[in-house]
């Protein structure tokens, strides 16, 4: 499998429009749903990786960070246009094929979280870390999936609260801790958000 190559040089908030890459874009059919490139073009190419780019030139502006041109990402511009990619996000081809760029054959790989949830027999609970399975000594934020609804959780150590008070997320829902799970998942919750 192949990781995701990172846009190589941003400018600032503008991105190439998904019109102009959808132009280039051939969907096919090819044989395992492929898309690729169309990288005949001056300004359209394959990086180190095989994966493809396109170089995006600008009038120098705010909106641009006075810069003149950008490298971006394809496989990137196109899952941004499906939904947010959270920055520095890693992807992985699921296809095997670096040269793909049909968002569907790229997978977002979650970093393993540190923290867990500890619950004891009497109903006490604090965050640990994974590794050293050491209570949390300061207020953390976290990710909570709850019922397939992921919250954000401000949990406080454990001598700066009760300790069988459940965890309350930021839209004031009280989440049971038995049900609850730290994960490094997007938040889903409207509230929250």
């Amino acid at each position: 499998m192949s990781s995701l190559s990172g846009h190589r040089k941003l400018l600032h908030t503008v991105f190439p429009p998904i019109e102009y890459v959808m132009k280039y874009t051939d969907q096919g059919p090819w044989p395992g749903d492929h898309w690729f490139w169309r990288d005949g073009r001056s300004n359209h190419g394959l990086d180190k990786r095989g994966q493809a780019y396109v170089r995006w030139k600008v009038k120098p502006s705010a909106a641009s960070g006075y810069k003149v041109h950008g490298d971006f990402n394809v496989v990137r511009l196109l899952l941004a246009a499906h939904g947010p990619v959270p920055p520095r996000s890693r992807y992985t081809s699921v296809c095997g094929l670096s040269q793909c760029i049909n968002p569907d054959h790229w997978r977002r790989v979650d970093p393993p979280t540190p923290w867990r949830l500890q619950v004891r027999d009497d109903g006490a609970w604090q965050l640990v870390r994974i590794q050293t399975d050491k209570p949390a000594d300061r207020t953390v934020v976290v990710h909570l999936r709850h019922q397939d609804v992921v919250h954000v959780v401000q949990i406080p150590p454990w001598g700066q609260r009760t300790a069988t008070t459940p965890p309350v997320a930021l839209c004031s829902a009280a989440l049971p801790p038995l049900e609850c799970v730290v994960t490094t998942a997007l938040v889903t919750c409207g509230g929250c958000v």
